[in-house]
């Protein structure tokens, strides 16, 4: 079974969408958790219908809102997963065989999994909303232009490699239970986007020697189009990736557990 966490923070529409494009999918055998990083009746509200329409099973999670604290949520929802986890963000939608290979790849025994994803047209996203499709077809992801729009070509025959030179990115990334407590979880630390959920994850498992490989066209999403704001501490995040590492603490000491270890450990 697969425990499929979902990253959310507000933004239903495209939530409802994603879920629209996991009910398709061709695996069957999994469950969802939606990991919400902050508080609202209306997410409770939702799951209340979409747990009418959809064939799933939906579990949910969330935090008061006190900031970015993606890191915190996500280690709450490892606790509740089951042994083969994959992370998505709330605005990514799914090809119908991304779980199917997921699975693949963790029955063949590798510990750690993941993919890329393309940026969709902001028109093409305006689109899919108001007709509350998530089926989307290649020429549309051409034209109007979508960033990285080859990532979304599914082509599983020639492109499954262990060394591609790709990151492991946050929005598309698999892991066992087992590997993900050895390093314990999330560095809680990180309370702002980017590095925390996943370059800072990469460097800690590689530390423990796992057996990973990267699927790009193989587990395929499309992000939905979306404006950024907001002031991101890039610095201080960089500052806390880069003391970890020379301290060598790929236990995080803030992490699913929190205690006190060895900096040597």
């Amino acid at each position: 079974m697969i425990s499929l966490i979902v990253s959310v923070y507000n933004r239903y529409d495209f939530l409802y969408l994603v879920l629209k494009s996991i009910e398709k999918q061709s695996f069957k055998n999994f469950e969802v958790i939606i990991a919400e990083d902050c508080e609202k009746i209306e997410m409770k509200e939702n799951i209340k219908k979409w747990e009418k329409e959809f064939s799933f099973i939906i579990r949910h999670i969330s935090q008061e809102d006190v900031g970015f604290r993606k890191c915190k949520i996500l280690n709450e929802a490892l606790k509740m997963a089951k042994e083969n986890i994959v992370i998505i963000d709330g605005d990514c939608l799914l090809h119908y065989k991304f779980l199917e290979n997921y699975n693949k790849y963790f029955q063949k025994g590798y510990d750690v999994i993941f993919g890329r994803r393309c940026e969709m047209s902001k028109s093409l996203t305006e689109k899919l909303l108001k007709e509350k499709r998530c089926k989307i077809k290649l020429r549309e992801l051409i034209y109007p232009y979508s960033k990285a729009w080859t990532e979304c070509i599914y082509f599983p025959l020639i492109t499954k490699t262990k060394k591609r030179n790709l990151k492991l990115l946050g929005s598309n990334m698999g892991f066992t239970k087992e590997i993900i407590y050895k390093i314990n979880g999330f560095n809680e630390e990180y309370q702002s986007p980017g590095v925390g959920e996943d370059s800072d994850l990469e460097w800690r498992f590689k530390k423990v020697n796992v057996k990973y490989i990267a699927l790009k066209n193989t587990v395929v999403e499309y992000h939905l189009w979306h404006s950024t704001s907001g002031s991101y501490t890039f610095e201080k995040n960089s500052d806390i990736y880069f003391e970890s590492k020379n301290k060598n603490q790929w236990y995080t000491k803030n992490g699913i557990k929190k205690e006190r270890i060895n900096d040597d450990k």
